[in-house]
């Protein structure tokens, strides 16, 4: 019997959270922070975020990458739910950041 992975129940077990965004889909969200030092200038705070919005039939899936605030750096579509993990893992990971 082939085993089932199920994202989204992988994606709350590493820390994200599950709200409803404006059009009532299921939106996983994650924030990362850290203290950087910068040349000449000194520590300031560095912030990541993901959020992964899934369809209403939980089929497909995007996740948008934030660096601050503003609008996402990368948006992804992905069908397949491994690779989805695996390209959200290299993504944070390639930003400097542990998921």
């Amino acid at each position: 019997m082939k085993k089932f992975f199920d994202l989204y129940a992988e994606l709350v077990n590493r820390g994200f959270k599950e709200q409803k965004n404006a059009f009532g889909l299921t939106e996983l969200e994650k924030s990362y922070e850290k203290e950087v030092e910068v040349a000449w200038y000194g520590k300031c705070k560095s912030e990541y975020k993901v959020s992964v919005v899934f369809s209403q039939d939980k089929g497909t899936l995007t996740a948008y990458y934030y660096k601050g605030f503003g609008s996402p750096v990368k948006v992804k579509s992905h069908l397949n739910d491994k690779r989805a993990l695996n390209a959200i893992i290299a993504t944070v990971e390639n930003a400097g950041f542990a998921i």
